[in-house]
């Protein structure tokens, strides 16, 4: 996923069985990492300040919460969903950071994926 200044490349590597959250810097052609585990980070979209990232995170198959990381490596991550059980993946934050919109994948539900919404200050999923 490129940064909204298309400076930089989110990207998901898989090393040693784990899979972290690199930011590619297409200029100076460096990489950053900037999750460590101890559980799969995955489907890095970018804040729209571009100075933040929000990934899936959790064990294999099972990543069931969104964190929020600074995408220069800086700070700790925070936790702004888990739905145990349920596989979310990000794919859009409004252009005013309010909202995530994002996959669940619930293996209970009838219709199996479903598309939704977040408001990170409210933490109320609509669908």
């Amino acid at each position: 996923m490129l940064s909204p200044d298309g400076s930089k490349l989110a990207v998901a590597i898989e090393n040693n069985g784990l899979t972290d959250i690199w930011i590619i810097d297409l200029a100076h052609h460096t990489k950053t990492r900037i999750t460590f585990g101890p559980q799969y980070s995955g489907a890095p979209v970018w804040w729209p300040d571009g100075e933040t990232i929000v990934f899936n995170y959790g064990p294999s198959g099972t990543m069931d919460s969104l964190y929020r990381q600074n995408a220069d490596g800086t700070g700790t991550k925070e936790k702004l969903l888990e739905t145990p059980g349920i596989l979310v993946t990000p794919f859009s934050v409004s252009p005013d950071g309010r909202y995530i919109a994002y996959v669940r994948l619930d293996p209970k539900s009838k219709t199996n994926q479903d598309m939704a919404i977040e408001s990170v200050t409210t933490s109320r999923a609509t669908r």
